[in-house]
C-alpha cells in the first residue's frame, strides 16, 4: 500500500494504529535519515520518537488534492516543529 493509501485509510479510521505503524516501518529510513541530521542536539531515539509525531503530524496536514507526496511533506516539515507538539 502507498504512503497517500494508508494515510487516507488512516484519516477515515481504519485500523488507525495498525496503520500508523505500518507507515513508521515505511518511512523509516527517511525518518531516521532526518533524525540524523540533528543527533549533535539530543539522542536518536528522542528524535526518531519526534520523527514519529512528525509522521503523525505530516497525515494531519497532507491534502492530496494540492499533488505533491507524502513523503515530500514528510520532509519538509520542520523539526522544530515536532518539538512544540511534543511540548503541548
Amino acid at each position: 500500500m502507498t504512503n497517500e493509501e494508508l494515510v487516507l485509510q488512516i484519516r477515515n479510521a481504519v485500523s488507525p494504529a495498525e496503520l500508523m505503524l505500518q507507515l513508521w516501518k515505511q518511512n523509516y529510513g527517511l525518518i531516521y535519515k532526518i533524525a540524523n541530521r540533528y543527533k549533535s542536539l539530543d539522542d536518536i531515539e528522542d528524535l526518531l520518537q519526534e520523527g514519529f509525531l512528525g509522521l503523525y503530524e505530516a497525515v494531519r496536514h497532507y491534502n492530496p488534492d494540492i499533488g505533491g507526496s507524502f513523503c515530500k511533506l514528510c520532509s519538509s516539515l520542520d523539526p522544530a516543529d515536532h518539538r512544540q507538539v511534543c511540548q503541548a
